[in-house]
């Protein structure tokens, strides 16, 4: 018995759906949408995103960024299709003293893929695989008591960093 025609055009799949092109999975590239990392960097906008990177490095982590950390984190933003910033300058805002990672906090409360949440994760994700990073993301030895006082305090910390990220967020209109 011969397939039909029409059925051995179709690829199986295990759930019966068949395989082909799935607009919602689709990069928004492709439906017209504007997304940064679509054009062609320029070394100015490159250094400027190195600049980024070494800004949010040294709130994350209290240091300098190494520069290749500063270049991976600038190939990521050019390569990957990120949510647009707004115009807001992280260079000006970390001037003013304005405090970032609470910011950050408010802003991924109500949207978790907004702008600044997609930059610190980028950077978190490239430094957690460099060795020197490696105390900053595992506890090697087990410290309940220590550990348990630590998560009291940055639960805490998390309280207040919510509360001044909010109204940083209306004060500069970025939510």
């Amino acid at each position: 018995m011969k397939p039909s025609t029409e059925t051995s055009a179709v690829r199986w799949s295990p759930t019966g759906k068949p395989v082909g092109r799935n607009p919602e999975q689709e990069l928004p590239t492709k439906a017209g949408a504007r997304v940064e990392g679509t054009e062609p960097e320029s070394s100015t906008t490159r250094e400027k995103r190195q600049a980024e990177a070494e800004i949010l490095h040294r709130i994350l982590f209290g240091s300098d960024a190494p520069a290749e950390v500063k270049q991976r984190y600038a190939l990521a933003l050019e390569t990957l299709p990120l949510a647009a910033a707004p115009q807001c300058d992280l260079a000006a805002l970390s001037e003013r003293q304005v405090d970032l990672e609470a910011m950050e906090l408010a802003l991924r409360r109500n949207n978790p893929s907004n702008f600044l949440t997609q930059r610190f994760r980028v950077l978190c994700y490239l430094v957690e695989t460099q060795p020197d990073y490696f105390h900053r993301f595992v506890n090697d030895r087990p410290r309940f008591l220590a550990g348990a006082i630590t998560l009291g305090l940055m639960t805490l910390r998390a309280a207040y960093k919510a509360l001044k990220g909010r109204w940083l967020v209306k004060r500069y209109d970025l939510g």
